[in-house]
C-alpha cells in the first residue's frame, strides 16, 4: 500500500494537531471522518462510486478486499422491493418507488400530481387548524368564552350526567338502527348558532367520532358555522334521527365524489 494513501489523510493530520494544541481557531473544526467504521467504509465506497477516483479506489480494494460496489451490496443486502399494482384488478407487481406496473406506468404522473396536491392541501389545512386552535379561540370573545367553558367544572358535571343517561351510546347511530359505543358529548344545536342552548341539557346528546365528524361537516353546510362560514338563515333541526339521516346522506355524497376522483 505505499503511495496509496487516503485522500483526507492530510487533513486528518492537521485535525490531529488541532485536537493535540487546543488552539482556540481550531475548535470549530469538524472532523470529516466521524462515524463508525461501517458508516466510514460505505461513505467511502460511494465516493469511490461517484466521483470514480482510481487511486482512492485502489486504496479502497487494498484496504478491504472488495470493489466498492461489491461493498456496497454484501453490506446492505440489497433486495428489490415490490408492491401491488394500484389499477383496479391489476394483479402486478410494481417496483417501489412506483405505485403502478409497466402496463400502467402512465397513471404514474397523475397520481404523484395528486398526492402533491393533496399534500400541500393538507399541510394548508393543519395550518388552518393551528391557527384557529391557537388564535381566533382566544382571540375571539365568543370563542374564548366557549372554551372556557369546555374546560370548566359545570361542562365536566353536565358531560358526565348525560353520558350516565345515554348509557354511553352514540344517539345518531342509534336513531339509524346501530349500537355504537360513544365518548362524545354533542350539543344538537351548534352552539355557534345558538349560544343561548349551550347549558341545556335537552341540547346535548352522547355520540361517536364518525358522527360527530360528518355532523360537523353537515352544520357546516346546513348552518353556516366554522372558521369561515357564514350564517345561511336556515330553520333549526333538533330532531335527531333527521340530523342522523342528513349527516349520513352528506357521507355517502362525500364519499361517492372521492371514488370517482381517484382514478
Amino acid at each position: 500500500m505505499e503511495g496509496l494513501r487516503h485522500p483526507l489523510s492530510e487533513e486528518n493530520q492537521f485535525i490531529g494537531e488541532a485536537n493535540a494544541h487546543k488552539h482556540k481557531s481550531y475548535r470549530k473544526v469538524k472532523n470529516p471522518l466521524t462515524g463508525s467504521l461501517f458508516k466510514r467504509q460505505m461513505s467511502r465506497a460511494y465516493y469511490c462510486i461517484n466521483h470514480g477516483c482510481p487511486n482512492f479506489t485502489k486504496w479502497f480494494i487494498a484496504e478491504t478486499g472488495m470493489k466498492p460496489r461489491e461493498f456496497i451490496d454484501k453490506r446492505e443486502n440489497k433486495m428489490t422491493r415490490v408492491r401491488r399494482c394500484r389499477y383496479p384488478n391489476c394483479h402486478e407487481f410494481a417496483f417501489i418507488p412506483n405505485h403502478y406496473c409497466k402496463k400502467h406506468i402512465a397513471h404514474e404522473k397523475e397520481l404523484r400530481e395528486r398526492n402533491e396536491h393533496y399534500r400541500l392541501n393538507h399541510k394548508q389545512s393543519k395550518q388552518s387548524r393551528w391557527h384557529y386552535n391557537h388564535i381566533t379561540r382566544y382571540h375571539n370573545p365568543v370563542k374564548a368564552k366557549q372554551n372556557r367553558f369546555y374546560h370548566s367544572k359545570q361542562w365536566e358535571t353536565m358531560r358526565a350526567i348525560v353520558l350516565k343517561r345515554d348509557y354511553h351510546l352514540c344517539q345518531y347511530c342509534k336513531a339509524k338502527g346501530k349500537l355504537t359505543e360513544g365518548n362524545i358529548v354533542d350539543h344538537i344545536l351548534p352552539v355557534e348558532r345558538y349560544p343561548e342552548h349551550m347549558k341545556d341539557l335537552k341540547n346535548l346528546v352522547t355520540c361517536c367520532s364518525r358522527c360527530h365528524y360528518w355532523k360537523t361537516r353537515f352544520e357546516e353546510q346546513y348552518y353556516g358555522t366554522g372558521l369561515h362560514g357564514k350564517p345561511t338563515g336556515n330553520p333549526p333541526i333538533t330532531d335527531v334521527k333527521l340530523i342522523a339521516t342528513l349527516s349520513q346522506k352528506l357521507a355517502s355524497e362525500r364519499h361517492r365524489t372521492s371514488s370517482y376522483n381517484r382514478f
